[in-house]
Order: C-alpha cells, then sequence, then structure tokens
C-alpha cells in the first residue's frame, strides 16, 4: 500500500499549531474543519495526526448541544476533562480525568500529565509533581512539556518540579 502524498502547502506544523489556538480562542467550528483537513489530507506526522484527533474531539465536544463526554471510554472522558480543564473548571476536569484513568487499559501518560496540568494551574504543587512523576515514567518528554507549558507556569518555582526536571534532562542526555 503507497503512503499518502503530503500536501505541499505550507508548514503542517504550524497548522496544527493555528488549529489549536482556534480551539483556546473558542472557534470550534473553524478549528474543526482545519484539523479534519489536516487530518484527512495525511499533512501530519503519527503522533501529531493523534493530537489533532484530540483536539477534534474536544470541538465536537465543545459543539454537541448535551455538555458532556460523547461517549464512556477512557478517551472520551479525557477529551471531556481536558475541555473542562481549558474552560478553567479544574475540579470537575480531575473527577473526569479520574474516570478515564480507570477506563484506560494502557498508555495512560497523557491522563497523567492532564492531572498534573490541572493540579499545576490549581496551584497543588505536590499533586502536579506527583502526577507528571507517573506521566514521565511511561514517557519522559512530559517533562520538557511541562516546561513549555502555561499550566505549569504557577508551581515552575517548586523545588520538586525543578527536581523532577532536572532528573529527567540529565536521563535524556545520559541516553
Amino acid at each position: 500500500m503507497a503512503a499518502k502524498s503530503k500536501k505541499k502547502a505550507g508548514n503542517p506544523l504550524t497548522a496544527l499549531e493555528e488549529s489549536v489556538k482556534l480551539v483556546y480562542d473558542g472557534k470550534y467550528e473553524k478549528a474543526r474543519a482545519a484539523l479534519q483537513k489536516l487530518i484527512d489530507d495525511g499533512q501530519v506526522e503519527q503522533q501529531a495526526i493523534a493530537t489533532a484527533r484530540t483536539y477534534l474531539r474536544i470541538c465536537q465536544n465543545q459543539l454537541s448541544s448535551k455538555g458532556e463526554p460523547e461517549g464512556d471510554t477512557a478517551e472520551a472522558l479525557y477529551d471531556w476533562a481536558v475541555v473542562l480543564h481549558n474552560s478553567g473548571e479544574r475540579e470537575q476536569a480531575l473527577k473526569y480525568f479520574e474516570k478515564a484513568l480507570k477506563k484506560a487499559k494502557d498508555d495512560k501518560d497523557h491522563i497523567y500529565y492532564g492531572m498534573a496540568a490541572a493540579e499545576a494551574a490549581s496551584k497543588n504543587a505536590d499533586k502536579a509533581v506527583e502526577y507528571l512523576a507517573k506521566a514521565a515514567g511511561a514517557r519522559p518528554e512530559r517533562t520538557f512539556q511541562a516546561t513549555n507549558d502555561p499550566d505549569f507556569r504557577e508551581i515552575s518555582s517548586n523545588q520538586g518540579f525543578k527536581d523532577l526536571i532536572k532528573e529527567h534532562s540529565q536521563l535524556k542526555e545520559s541516553a
């Protein structure tokens, strides 16, 4: 089977970034269309496609009139938790992250990362570091992601956070 050809229109990662900005700006219809086009055209690599699909589900959830997750799967619960988190409803988000965690069979690092982000944004540094360590246990790059995530600004001066980042940066250097 031949691989999908990638269109030569602009930088797909820039297009993905612009689509995500539309989500954060609450322009869900435009974001949904742009994300779906990126996925359908095969313009982005597999990891970026997963990110695009997550934000696409967020758009779909926001556009649904129900105001609740579209399903009871780990991913649907996770996506809804992200929507709540991005809306500033951290406590509700954590409840859905926990539900997602219970349903997830494997690949839980993104759920732990979401929980860490919600706790960090709520200035609960100890819990944030605990969840981030669990996420980084499966995917060490989660610590690098956290250093660039605005949700973690509130705890960036926390010694536990700094130690975790330092530990994982040393692991990366020795690899």
